[in-house]
């Protein structure tokens, strides 16, 4: 989670239109995943969207960090992004966490960006303990 945030908190800082422009097009593929139901589709948008965000922050220490720990996490990720095909998808929805990400980062809100990203990886959290429970 802190890790997650401040590569948030510092992709405010550093990014640009193009990066914005990468962010919601990553969250349009998403949307259009969960629309179709195609859970491979929404995995890799899910990953690509917190890569970039990663790589926005400008660090190659805290993406190598962070790529370790999301290969880690990748034999659970399914169970959440499944959840969120069943129960959560709001299309176009501008409180998904996805999209207060890149609305606080075009404001280049560093604090706004972490708050959401890490709400994004704590519920994503809670429904991996709840399953292997």
């Amino acid at each position: 989670l802190l890790l997650e945030g401040l590569a948030a908190e510092r992709a405010a800082r550093r990014i640009d239109e193009a990066g914005i422009s990468e962010l919601e097009r990553l969250c349009d593929v998403m949307d259009q995943a969960y629309e179709a139901k195609d859970l491979l589709g929404a995995l890799r948008a899910n990953r690509a969207f917190h890569a970039a965000v990663h790589r926005a922050g400008g660090s190659a220490v805290l993406v190598a960090h962070l790529d370790s720990l999301w290969l880690r996490a990748g034999a659970v990720v399914p169970i959440v992004i499944e959840k969120s095909l069943h129960e959560r998808f709001v299309p176009k929805d501008p409180k998904h966490p996805h999209r207060l990400v890149v609305a606080a980062l075009r404001e280049h809100d560093g604090k706004a960006a972490k708050r959401a990203l890490v709400c994004d990886i704590s519920w994503a959290a809670d429904v991996i303990v709840k399953h292997l429970a």
